[in-house]
């Protein structure tokens, strides 16, 4: 059985100091310091997370930027496309234009040209008939 005496109350006594102590210089501080680690983790993590949404928000701004910049070129290229069709285009007509007008110029020169020989082998061929005539006849025709 147990005796109740005066060195009980002293363990229970001595318990109790070293109970308080314990918890004052020990359990306390150490709590706090796991306390400040797990805030300090989250307060990380929660930056992290946020620096990871940023980062995503950085690289989707990026990425459209890229894309802008892409449609942008596209649209440039189709509109240089275009302005090089037209100016092609209008360097063909101008060269039609000019080859039907050289073409045209030819014609009339040959028209011309026929006329003028047209009314040379008629006056020759009259000459050449009266002097045919002439021969044949035996005499001048006029």
């Amino acid at each position: 059985m147990i005796n109740v005496n005066f060195t009980l109350v002293v363990q229970i006594i001595n318990f109790i100091v070293l109970t308080y102590l314990l918890n004052r210089i020990l359990f306390k501080p150490l709590l706090r310091l796991f306390d400040y680690r797990s805030r300090k983790i989250e307060e990380f993590n929660n930056k992290a997370i946020e620096a990871e949404k940023d980062c995503q928000a950085r690289l989707k701004e990026y990425a459209d930027r890229i894309q802008d910049a892409r449609n942008i070129a596209e649209q440039e290229r189709l509109r240089l496309r275009q302005q090089a069709v037209e100016k092609r285009q209008d360097i063909l007509l101008k060269a039609k234009i000019e080859a039907d007008k050289i073409t045209a110029a030819i014609r009339d020169d040959i028209v011309k040209q026929t006329k003028l020989v047209k009314a040379v082998i008629q006056k020759e061929g009259e000459l050449l008939s009266k002097e045919i005539a002439g021969e044949v006849l035996g005499r001048k025709v006029a």
